[in-house]
């Protein structure tokens, strides 16, 4: 008990450094993990209603932290320093959506791996994809998505300084070394879809959940997950998440 009250405690003094000035970037969280951002969006209404100074304690004991309620049984997966940075909301979005990819990575881009997100147990888990559902073809960008700058403004910067210096270099009559440096490949990005969401009651949601092929349109359980209704084995924890800012 002791130390859960000092978690809590702990939790609660991050928490209340996370303000308005700590960005939300569900863009950059989704390219990251390759998960459409309005998933993420829906999932953070859902949690936190884009709160990220939210803390909420479980039956069970455990604490769920900021903007996607990120669970206290993560601390020793994540790290200390990770752990107490995730009064940033930026890095508990990224952190939220490690945990999403992990679920799709198990159940594929499903509703079971959004359901994943709060629980494994069967009924459970069928519950909180409804709430999802339910927000997705509702929730917007934010004002606090607006003043985060995304990876992109930092590519950008980087391009324009190289045709800043091609330009100077063409000025002074080194079109040899323009040619040079001009030349090459530039690696493709890593294609992730982020289609807005249909207008439309397209209960399937093909738009919003990439790479599916298979039809979504039904939350009922499949006949061999009713075997599972006593709940399923916990989700292994993979590497490590890349959440720093």
């Amino acid at each position: 008990m002791g130390n859960i009250r000092v978690v809590f405690l702990a939790a609660i003094l991050f928490v209340t450094l996370a303000t308005d000035a700590f960005p939300f970037c569900f863009e950059e969280a989704g390219a990251q993990y390759g998960i459409n951002p309005q998933i993420l969006r829906a999932i953070a209404k859902v949690e936190s209603n884009f709160n990220p100074t939210a803390v909420n304690r479980n039956t069970n004991g455990s604490y769920d932290f900021g903007l996607m309620q990120i669970n206290s049984i993560w601390a020793p997966t994540i790290g200390k320093e990770r752990w107490s940075m995730l009064g940033d909301a930026c890095v508990n979005a990224k952190t939220g959506a490690w945990i999403l990819s992990m679920c799709m990575e198990k159940y594929g881009y499903t509703w079971k791996a959004i359901g994943c997100y709060n629980s494994q147990t069967p009924d459970k888990r069928d519950r909180y994809s409804r709430m999802v559902f339910n927000q997705l073809q509702r929730v917007k960008p934010v004002a606090q998505e607006a003043a985060y700058s995304p990876l992109k403004d930092k590519v950008e910067e980087l391009v324009r300084a190289k045709v800043d210096s091609w330009v100077e270099d063409a000025a002074q009559g080194k079109s040899a070394a323009f040619s040079e440096k001009a030349s090459g490949s530039v690696p493709a990005p890593k294609q992730v879809r982020q289609e807005e969401p249909s207008l439309n009651t397209d209960t399937s949601l093909q738009t919003a959940l990439p790479g599916i092929s298979q039809n979504l349109a039904s939350f009922a359980p499949d006949p061999n997950e009713m075997a599972d209704q006593g709940g399923m084995e916990p989700l292994q924890p993979g590497p490590t998440p890349d959440v720093m800012p």
